[in-house]
């Protein structure tokens, strides 16, 4: 099996912020509990565009669950966002991301991850994934600059 061509640099523009994505931010630099907007109609019914999804970097995504990846902005495609929500489908257990493949290992592990609208289910390479964040639920704007927490939403895999 060929090993990815991901490239590990060590030069700061590597990741994030950068010069195509300036507004990013490295996932390092998030506080342990995040909120962010979710963009696009992918993941409806369940979560809706524009709805504002909460994300904990402590708590260990399993599948079945939503969650926030971040892609190395080496395998981005050419218009590619860096950050993505999808469901967790599965994953080896252990894995910390960004994950650093054994230079004496032919075998590259896979995270497979789903998108509900329209239905698909596409894996990526691990070393592609520079950090996952569950998904742990949803902020609803109380309209006073406060905001209501709901739980995440869970579907048995």
């Amino acid at each position: 099996m060929a090993m990815s061509n991901l490239r590990a640099k060590s030069a700061p523009d590597n990741l994030y912020p950068n010069a195509k994505h300036p507004e990013e931010v490295h996932p390092d630099d998030c506080p342990e509990v995040y909120a962010s907007f979710c963009k696009g109609t992918c993941l409806e019914p369940v979560y809706r565009d524009g709805c504002c999804l909460v994300f904990s970097k402590a708590e260990a995504p399993e599948p079945g669950d939503y969650v926030g990846i971040w892609l190395h902005p080496d395998a981005l495609e050419p218009d590619g966002l860096p950050r993505r929500v999808k469901r967790l489908v599965s994953m080896w257990p252990g894995i910390a991301f960004p994950y650093k493949a054994s230079p004496a290992s032919e075998v590259m592990p896979l995270v497979m991850l789903e998108q509900l609208n329209p239905l698909r289910i596409f894996q990526i390479p691990a070393s592609h994934i520079l950090a996952m964040h569950k998904v742990v639920g949803e902020a609803e704007s109380r309209g006073n600059g406060m905001a209501r927490y709901r739980p995440a939403k869970r579907e048995a895999i």
